[in-house]
């Protein structure tokens, strides 16, 4: 082997040892660590294409009309490098955070001749609560609301200010249980 050969082959080696160093030494490894594996690989896989061949294996040369000179060549090492480079796994957290709690904000337009409780049942549709109305006739359940834009900061707030939207609704209070509701008349 020439000495190139030699010097290549040991900064090989020392990649390689980083590479099993980084691998094995956490469980889990950071993004900025997978980027540094992914180049690691990437170059080891350069290496070991260029001791292989040792030389350009395609070569294009060209002058082009303005008198501009393009050359471009490639070694197995670079076609391995990008191969892996671009190949590579994605990076996947292991401890992904949470979701996104869902907006508990009401925002809904009450269309002309709805019910009291048909709008409650609209409400509580997007979170899947569910509802129980205590005291209230038929009728009181049945009463037609005012058409408007209801904007309040949750479930709760709406149902309760449903009350100010009829002049035939009862007072009622609304108490709230793991996303159960229940709607007592006073």
């Amino acid at each position: 082997m020439t000495p190139v050969q030699w010097i290549g082959l040991g900064c090989l080696a020392f990649l390689l040892i980083t590479l099993c160093v980084t691998l094995f030494s956490s469980k889990n490894i950071s993004s900025s660590q997978h980027n540094t594996l992914k180049f690691f690989t990437a170059l080891s896989a350069a290496f070991s294409g260029g001791f292989l061949t040792g030389e350009a294996l395609f070569s294009f040369d060209k002058t082009m009309g303005n008198g501009v000179h393009l050359v471009i060549s490639g070694t197995a090492g670079c076609a391995l490098f990008f191969t892996i480079w671009f190949t590579y796994a994605k990076y996947k957290d292991p401890n992904p955070p949470p979701p996104p709690k869902p907006n508990p904000e009401i925002n809904f337009e009450i269309p002309p001749g709805w019910s009291f409780e048909h709008i409650v049942e609209k409400i509580l549709l997007p979170s899947g609560g569910t509802y129980e109305i205590s005291g209230f006739t038929p009728d009181e359940k049945k009463s037609i609301l005012k058409a408007q834009l209801l904007k309040t900061p949750s479930a709760k707030a709406a149902i309760e200010r449903l009350k100010f939207l009829s002049t035939t609704l009862p007072k009622y209070s609304v108490t709230e249980n793991q996303n159960h509701f229940e709607i007592i008349k006073i």
